[in-house]
């Protein structure tokens, strides 16, 4: 009932957030997406499940980390984004240049695999039960 909410409410603001973004969640909409994330992960006791859909956020943390948390992100003459190395996990789509537009897709779709997985996985040791 926890993510059937949190599920309807991110699908309303991807309205609003999708290129061009009109509203951003800030500090404060990406805590409390955590923090109803984590927590319906332990009253649910899906923890793998909840690893395996969290699993891009890890990822993004361990690069940023070994980056030492440092944002170099600029913009190209003709509009594309350019990063000066891997900061972030988006940067590993961005490249050389890369539409906005782009990288969103990208992230959705690598978002959306693990998505898929951490329900592939529920669905699975559902039936094996």
């Amino acid at each position: 009932l926890i993510l059937a909410s949190l599920s309807g409410s991110l699908l309303a603001f991807l309205y609003w957030n999708k290129h061009p973004a009109r509203i951003f969640p800030g500090n404060s909409g990406t805590y409390l997406i955590g923090a109803v994330l984590a927590s319906a992960v332990l009253i649910g006791t899906i923890k793998l499940v909840g690893f395996i859909a969290t699993m891009p956020y890890f990822i993004n943390f361990l690069i940023r980390l070994g980056n030492k948390f440092k944002w170099t992100v600029g913009y190209t003459e003709d509009g594309l984004i350019k990063t000066r190395g891997v900061e972030a996990l988006w940067s590993f789509w961005v490249g050389k240049g890369c539409k906005e537009s782009t990288v969103f897709i990208k992230a959705m779709i690598f978002q959306a695999i693990f998505g898929a997985l951490s329900i592939a996985y529920a669905l699975q040791v559902r039936t094996c039960l």
